[in-house]
């Protein structure tokens, strides 16, 4: 939509594989005046943004994160510890672990996240729909 080269988008493709990042850092840095730069910034910036991005990595690439509410929890760990006398091991069982999340709480920031992604998606078709205007498309 941007028209962007591989090489405008070069400088950002390090530690990253996804496009959309490497598109979204050469907005933030590059095009920080456009109203897309602005909408991309205020999103990547945002708090409850990151963690629902965090979370979703913890969901996709590692274990689940736990959440009050469902039941007995535990963390991927070893149960295995030194006993106190230093010479044995001993295993931990029972009571689960601490749940990381609370419903409430998930649901308060994902739908702050959700409502700034739409904030940013109506800038980006609000510049979509410009670029087709001055090609010529008209709307009814």
């Amino acid at each position: 939509m941007m028209e962007l080269s591989e090489a405008e988008l070069s400088e950002y493709q390090k530690k990253r594989t996804s496009k959309q990042a490497v598109v979204g850092q050469y907005l933030i840095h590059k095009k920080s005046d456009h109203a897309l730069g602005r909408a991309v910034a205020t999103l990547a910036n945002a708090y409850e943004w990151k963690r629902a991005m965090d979370y979703r990595a913890d969901l996709v690439h590692e274990q689940p994160p736990t959440i009050h509410g469902l039941g007995i929890v535990y963390n991927r760990e070893k149960r295995w510890r030194p006993a106190k006398d230093g010479k044995t091991v001993e295993l931990m069982i029972g009571g689960g672990d601490n749940p990381e999340f609370k419903t409430d709480e998930i649901i308060k920031s994902m739908t702050r996240a959700l409502e700034l992604l739409i904030e940013t998606f109506e800038v980006s078709l609000a510049h979509y729909e410009e670029k087709l205007r001055q090609a010529g498309f008209t709307f009814s």
